[in-house]
């Protein structure tokens, strides 16, 4: 919700950074804050009998004090807030949301979504909370009003929320009851359930809910002394308690402050300065919930198995004492996995606390445990908590707290249940004959796991090795009465020779023995770890019928530029946009000091323009006359691109000391033709970086790949190049045309080919469009097709960059930043001006990867600030992010080796596929997810986005690729035998084929050489040369690699080699 987060800091909310849960769910955290009572209190006094304990509840309090009271909630389905055992028999407010929700509220979309009626529950309870202080904006008014929805469940949406909120508040400000309104916009506690979980960090996000409040400017002007307080406390430990007796305090300034609740007595309002050492024992926090220190890996092995232990231990004994319902019983839970182990020390570092996550089996439950050593014993602090989604395994359960430990199985009326035998033939064990009969009929359902181990298994072993989430537990003995071989071979393709030292045999049943799993274990069970699959693991970047792509990452050392240490310099002057079209000057003078060395300066500004002279609108800019201006000077943007001069005076002469240029997006004046965005509307926003293959993404932007694996990005690992160079793979991106068609269509300049382009197909339905590109200098995009005349988009980055781009070190700068930052944040601009309305981006990074100095790792974080900035704002919900390249490396050393064969033909290709489109379109995203693994080019991606552009304006009639007419959307599953020819992509720049090291003595392979060094000393004898000049004859120097595949009865011969003159 970064734009609601954004909105109260700007208005100057106070945000208090130490605001602490007390307890484990809803329930005790919103209790502590409207009564002050602590859980235990709570049960005693409210369970059951809500009806006797609203008179301690805060809006019974300020109704005897006359003011008009309301309560609202929504999704009432969750079973931790006002319900149950803790529901109202009657309103407990004047006004009072419940019966509203009861009757009209549905779940949607896997439960992210709950509406009642049209509207999404939440909208209503914004819009009764806004009707209810508007109707009572005369009076004295007391609400609370609390959204469950947009947050509480694991596929909920926060982000849905974040615009509601905003325009709440600015609803709220409009009609003026922020006048003399306190607003606490407050959460219960963080995300307690979900992979989120799986984290260390997300040990303090779940105990650290978020509190701001507005405080009236006529309470600020009266009450400065308080004022102060509360700013201070901002930053400082604060809990539902010490909320409570704030809220009291608000109708009792001029009394002395309340200090001391039920559940806590050395808590106190916040209208006091709260003590810096204040500790979780002073405000009531167990040391369970407590986060005021710091965690530690745990890496000792002992001590990790002995928490472990104990934590799965005392599971076990929960479950031992759950009682189910007839004919049912709780499975007995195994560790499947340990997520993640810390620790720390007490404040007086004498005892030590252990966090542990586990996931047990069959299951795949998770739980979060705090675990105290004092000196060699553990103690269990508080209680477990559960950590993964709720499954409703505990539907058999007699007690509702006993869910959460109990997978429900139904007993059989067998009265032997044995679930698992462990054989061996150095001790042969017999089988009561109905477990014998059953084991013979049931061996076509046998499952191997690679050959023996040389340690008889033990329990534990069985566990650890059990990964598909089955446990056991041993039954009686029993006796085999015929030798394992025997049976064995029962199976075919079962040797009997994988039997010398041992097997495990595992039995499932509902009411009866029907499936065994046969194991042989590889080794020693202790030495088997899970592991990640990495991107070198495997042999094969693609593996199918028609396409099988070595892979070559496993052999393939890429070496980088090396680091210059030069940067763009600092920034002394800031330009911020606070309005659409609005923007501030701030000069930080202790920058400009550096560069004044001191001295009185000046500063002025002047914008940039197209040039309107015919030929060289896309090569040369003008400028408007400059302006001067101060620190806080406030101007009209009007036009996207600022340049700054600053300059000391020295007698008649002005030195000048700072230049830079800014690139600020200028929202559209107008938007009658822009289509707004729907929910069945989709927005596209391309980001490429030029000369990246997959491969080298992953070598050198190792934290940029581990945000998309991390946030479930799409990774196309058979992208295949189409052409040469740049201009050829993006224009088949764009446009999906044979380059015949493109050159002749582009003879005379890029203006008179526009209308092929994607970009254009988006604006003709309504879409705000963009691109930008930087690093001007290079010659293979567009500049070489003489350009734009007119803009090919709405918005268009190139005047700003030539500016002026000048190099230092690593860096290609604009200005005092380099200019890929400023491309990247104007994307980011560019989609948070038009979340609104539907918008097609395409924004284009060259200067980090494109020449040998270029160093990829040097953008690698501020990549991943970028999609994390992405991440927070709304784009995501309806926005389809490609993160693309046009080819690998193209040049230079690294194309020595032969693994830089398939490099420079495999871009990269990720993509974001916004989750609301993988619930409506389950199949298409499932063919996407499929087509990974495929073979696909630009032509496949081009008419994807067609696809995408046809499912948000149905009228828009999709054409096939003229360059590929085999070619088709990436909705569409890629069949398994697709080859190079269906994909068009021609023999030259095909990469499936596993290339062979050529043996010299074949005569074809120096007829191969032969042929390619004629054909080269062939060409610089017909090249046109200046007068009295000639190219020099070249012969063969060194025979670099030559290797060899075949296709389709052809042998193909690809040799690399150095000449030179002489």
């Amino acid at each position: 919700m970064t734009r609601t987060t954004e909105y109260l800091k700007k208005n100057l909310w106070l945000s208090f950074k130490g605001y602490h849960k007390i307890g484990d769910n809803t329930i005790p955290n919103i209790m502590a804050a409207l009564t002050g009572k602590n859980i235990s209190s709570i049960i005693k006094d409210c369970a059951g009998k809500m009806f006797s304990c609203n008179k301690f509840i805060l809006w019974s309090y300020f109704k005897t004090a006359n003011y008009v009271t309301a309560y609202g909630e929504d999704y009432l389905r969750l079973p931790d807030t006002f319900s149950r055992s803790y529901a109202f028999r009657s309103p407990p407010t004047d006004h009072y949301m419940r019966t509203f929700f009861l009757k009209s509220e549905l779940e949607n979309g896997n439960k992210s979504h709950v509406c009642s009626g049209k509207y999404l529950s939440g909208q209503h309870v914004l819009d009764y909370a806004f009707d209810f202080v508007h109707t009572y904006r005369k009076v004295r008014n007391f609400g609370i009003f609390w959204i469950n929805s947009f947050s509480h469940n694991v596929n909920s949406r926060p982000e849905d929320a974040d615009k509601l909120f905003v325009d709440f508040f600015k609803k709220l400000s409009d009609i003026a009851v922020l006048n003399d309104t306190f607003i606490f916009f407050f959460s219960d506690h963080g995300v307690r359930f979900g992979d989120h979980r799986m984290y260390v960090e997300s040990y303090y996000d779940e105990r650290m809910p978020f509190l701001f409040m507005w405080i009236p400017d006529i309470f600020k002007l009266n009450h400065p002394d308080i004022m102060e307080s509360l700013k201070i406390n901002q930053y400082r430990l604060i809990t539902p308690y010490d909320l409570y007796l704030t809220i009291r305090d608000i109708n009792q300034i001029s009394t002395k402050h309340k200090s001391g609740s039920e559940g806590c007595p050395k808590c106190q309002s916040m209208f006091d300065v709260v003590s810096s050492n204040r500790t979780c024992q002073d405000v009531a926090v167990n040391d369970k919930w407590c986060s005021c220190h710091e965690l530690y890996p745990l890496h000792k092995d002992n001590e990790r198995t002995k928490t472990v232990q104990f934590v799965v231990s005392h599971i076990k004994s929960i479950i031992a004492s759950v009682k189910t319902k007839s004919c049912w019983t709780c499975t007995s839970l195994s560790l499947g996995k340990i997520n993640r182990i810390h620790y720390y020390y007490d404040k007086e570092r004498i005892n030590i606390y252990y966090v542990v996550a586990i996931t047990l089996t069959p299951g795949n439950m998770s739980y979060e445990a705090t675990v105290m050593k004092d000196k060699s014993k553990l103690h269990l602090v508080g209680q477990i908590s559960v950590i993964s989604p709720y499954r409703n395994f505990g539907k058999c359960t007699i007690q509702y707290k006993d869910r959460l430990f109990c997978v429900c199985e139904k007993i059989g009326n067998l009265p032997n249940r044995i679930r698992a035998v462990e054989i061996s033939p150095r001790a042969p064990v017999d089988l009561k004959p109905l477990l014998h009969n059953v084991i013979y009929k049931s061996l076509k359902h046998i499952r191997r796991v690679p050959p023996l181990h040389e340690k008889p298994t033990t329990r534990s072993d069985v566990t650890q090795v059990n990964n598909d989430g089955r446990s056991w537990f041993a039954g009686i003995p029993l006796r085999m009465k015929k030798p394992t071989s025997c049976i064995v071979n029962l199976h075919k393709g079962v040797t009997t020779s994988a039997l010398i030292i041992g097997m495990v045999i595992f039995i499932f049943y509902y009411n009866m023995f029907n499936l065994i799993n046969f194991y042989e274990i590889e080794k020693p069970i202790f030495d088997l770890k899970t592991t990640i699959q990495t991107y070198n693991d495997t042999d094969y970047i693609l593996n199918t019928a028609g396409c099988v792509i070595p892979n070559f990452s496993k052999t393939l050392k890429f070496k980088e530029a090396e680091y210059k240490k030069k940067t763009c310099g600092d920034r002394g002057v800031f330009v911020n946009k606070i309005a659409d079209n609005k923007i501030k000057f701030d000069i930080q003078y202790h920058t400009m000091k550096r560069y004044s060395k001191g001295k009185p300066f000046n500063c002025c500004y002047k914008f940039a323009y197209r040039s309107t002279e015919p030929g060289k609108e896309d090569t040369e800019i003008t400028y408007s006359t400059c302006k001067t201006f101060k620190t806080g000077t406030i101007i009209d943007l009007e036009q996207e691109v600022l340049t700054v001069n600053c300059k000391i005076n020295s007698g008649a002469k002005h030195i000048d000391i700072y230049e830079d240029a800014y690139l600020l997006l200028k929202k559209l004046n107008t938007l009658e033709n822009i289509s707004k965005e729907n929910e069945e509307s989709w927005n596209v926003l391309i980001v490429g970086m030029d000369t990246m293959s997959r491969a080298r993404a992953y070598a050198t932007m190792p934290q940029t790949v581990t945000h998309f694996h991390k946030h479930k990005w799409l990774d196309f690992r058979g992208y295949q190049k189409v052409g040469f160079n740049t201009f050829p793979n993006i224009m088949a991106v764009l446009t999906g045309k044979k380059m015949s068609s493109v050159y002749k269509a582009c003879a005379k300049g890029m203006t008179y080919c526009n209308d092929f382009m994607m970009w254009h197909k988006f604006e003709e339905a309504g879409y705000v469009t963009a691109y930008g590109e930087e690093y001007l200098n290079l010659p293979d995009t567009f500049s070489r097709y003489k350009g734009f005349n007119v803009t090919p988009t709405h918005h268009y980055t190139r005047p700003f960059f030539l500016t002026g781009e000048e190099k230092s070190g690593n860096y290609i700068c604009t200005g005092r930043r380099p200019s890929a930052l400023h491309l990247l944040d104007y994307a980011i601009d560019f989609v948070n001006t038009y979340d609104d309305v539907n918008f097609f981006g395409m924004f284009w990074l060259n200067s980090f990867s494109h020449n040998f100095d270029n160093k990829p790792a040097l953008i690698d974080k501020d990549m991943v600030h970028f999609f994390d900035r992405l991440v927070q704002s709304s784009a995501l919900n309806n926005t389809f992010v490609i993160f693309l390249s046009d080819h690998g490396i193209r040049y230079g050393e690294m194309r020595l080796p032969i693994e830089s064969y398939y490099e420079e033909r495999l871009p990269m290709f990720f993509m974001h596929v916004p989750y609301r489109f993988q619930e409506l379109y389950f199949s298409e995203y499932n063919n996407l997810k499929t087509n990974q693994d495929r073979l696909t080019t630009p032509y496949d991606f081009h008419l994807t986005m067609s696809n995408i552009l046809k499912l948000s304006n149905d009228s828009v009639e999709i054409t096939p690729s003229e360059a590929c007419l085999n070619c088709s959307s990436l909705f569409y599953e890629k069949p398994v035998n697709r080859t190079c020819a269906d994909a068009g992509v021609t023999d030259k720049w095909c990469s499936c084929h596993n290339m062979v090291k050529a043996n010299e003595s074949d005569p074809y392979v120096q007829k191969s050489l032969d042929l390619a060094v004629s054909y080269i000393q062939n060409i610089t004898k017909t090249i046109e040369t200046d007068y009295c000049m000639l190219c020099e004859n070249l012969k063969l120097k060194t025979v670099l690699r030559h290797h060899f595949y075949v296709d389709d009865g052809r042998t193909f011969y690809i040799v690399a080699f150095f000449i030179c003159a002489g």
